[in-house]
């Protein structure tokens, strides 16, 4: 006799459940997982998609309609374990798919996958490994990474049959760079030598190298804003210092100011350049928020005065719902906040967020989601949180069981 529990099996909410078979006497004899393969409901409006954890600890594809409880994309958990891929890095929507970094069960090798939400489909490209960064640029899609194989990097470009990698950029394009994309031109940070990284661009009339420092510049956090492209370069071998750099790809790059150093978590809000960063060389300030507009003027938010608003190497994920730029931040406490500006108003700590420590923040609609392992008492840990600034409410939207749901990659399809 076989026993089947009781479950609504339905397009988008469940994709598998579990029977046992029992003998005359009533007794298990064994157990065994039924899949099923559920047509994907039409997309008809915004929906938030996110990698987490079930209680299984499985990794799916879930997603959030902004009124429904949240819900796994279904067949997403078996697509994954069959290509061996378990964390999420990156996500972008890019025509009628979303393309996704996602890292092997190791967490050693990122990889390039995609979901379509309209027909309920993945894909996986093992031509490309060690992927770095995912940008578009005019109508088609890059990435870094190397060919299945090999460890040697360069850029790559997204097209029908797959990716296909641009042999000029073969060798000089580094590990783990992030790109950007100014005018039609794609940045990155690459080899000018065995040991010195310079900032390099790709586009029309191929590969072209847009600094040369006496010693590796290393640029990092390429960020656009206002037309022009920031990173944060070293200057100096025995002591290098990290400094703001901008260019505009006319003009070589340069330093924008010396009056801070270490500049980190850039985003472009309100018509600025927002990031955290040190006081002068010689200073001894804490990290603090800091903007920059158009004209290089630069203003502090913070007033920390002994704990960093977010330590050196330390994220804020910095995101912007509505006209409200998010993040998580530290106070001379020190207490970890959900912070908000709306770039008028002196920036503050949102109501009940002390002690959150947000995580992996994105945004959907006005209200900001991310992963905290205090949103719920013990022993839920690593949750998905909501602030909706409405309602002024922050509330869990899991309740995932040890070790935790641990929601991230937050992307918005459509866009």
């Amino acid at each position: 006799m076989i026993t089947y529990d009781a479950v609504q099996v339905s397009a988008g909410t469940t994709d598998s459940f579990w029977y046992y078979v029992t003998n005359a006497d009533g007794e298990v004899s064994n157990t065994a997982e039924v899949r099923i393969a559920v047509t994907a409901q039409p997309v008809t409006g915004q929906r938030l998609y996110f990698m987490a954890k079930d209680d299984q600890y499985r990794t799916h594809l879930w997603y959030y309609d902004g009124s429904s409880p949240i819900a796994t994309v279904p067949g997403s958990a078996q697509a994954l374990s069959a290509d061996d891929l378990e964390w999420f890095q990156k996500g972008i929507p890019y025509q009628s798919e979303i393309h996704f970094i996602v890292a092997d069960t190791s967490g050693e090798n990122n990889r390039s996958w995609s979901y379509n939400p309209s027909a309920g489909t993945f894909r996986y490209y093992p031509q490309i490994e060690g992927v770095g960064d995912l940008v578009e640029a005019g109508s088609l899609l890059y990435a870094s990474g190397y060919a299945a194989g090999t460890n040697t990097y360069s850029l790559w470009e997204l097209g029908s049959g797959g990716w296909t990698r641009i042999s000029s950029t073969t060798g000089v394009i580094s590990t783990g760079g992030n790109l950007a994309v100014l005018g039609n031109r794609i940045y990155f940070a690459g080899a000018a030598g065995a040991v010195n990284l310079q900032l390099f661009s790709w586009g029309a009339g191929g590969l072209v190298q847009e600094t040369s420092t006496a010693d590796s510049l290393w640029p990092w956090n390429l960020t656009v804003c206002n037309g022009r492209l920031y990173f944060n370069g070293s200057v100096g071998t025995a002591a290098p210092i990290q400094y703001l750099w901008a260019l505009d790809g006319v003009s070589p790059a340069a330093t924008v100011t010396g009056s801070v150093t270490n500049p980190q978590n850039m985003i472009c809000f309100d018509n600025a350049l927002y990031f955290t960063a040190m006081g002068p060389p010689s200073a001894t300030m804490p990290v603090q928020l800091w903007s920059m507009d158009g004209s290089d003027v630069l203003t502090r938010w913070t007033s920390n005065a002994t704990y960093d608003f977010m330590g050196l190497y330390t994220l804020t994920f910095p995101a912007i719902a509505g006209s409200t730029l998010y993040m998580r931040g530290t106070d001379d406490t020190p207490t970890n906040w959900l912070w908000a500006i709306d770039g008028t108003s002196p920036i503050s700590t949102v109501p009940g967020s002390a002690g959150l420590y947000p995580s992996y923040t994105g945004a959907f609609g006005d209200r900001i989601f991310f992963a905290s392992s205090y949103v719920n008492p013990p022993p839920y840990i690593d949750q998905l949180g909501s602030y909706d600034p409405g309602t002024g409410q922050i509330s869990a939207l899991s309740n995932a069981p040890s070790p935790g749901f641990y929601a991230r990659c937050f992307v918005v399809y459509p866009p």
